[in-house]
């Protein structure tokens, strides 16, 4: 039998991914500045699922949202009504 992790929660111990967004959204980081972050963030969330996981046959690497992960999956799919696309 396969065992899998399913939605690691994504804000962080220490709610470093909330940091981010709000220092983005208030101007404090540029775009570059950001991205370099939520990098960061993402690897080092990674690597903490997978030392935690040691006997976990499936780690998910695509369950990271920045937001909302309903909007995200939305926005992806294409579904999002005409008056809301600009």
């Amino acid at each position: 039998m396969k065992t899998l992790v399913y939605r690691y929660p994504v804000i962080g111990r220490n709610r470093e991914l909330k940091r981010i967004l709000e220092s983005y959204w208030n101007g404090k980081l540029s775009s570059q500045s950001f991205q370099r972050e939520i990098n960061q963030y993402q690897e080092a969330r990674f690597k903490s699922l997978k030392n935690l996981c040691k006997n976990i046959n499936i780690l998910p690497l695509t369950d990271f949202y920045m937001y909302d992960f309903i909007l995200e999956t939305a926005l992806s799919l294409g579904i999002i009504p005409s008056r809301f696309r600009t």
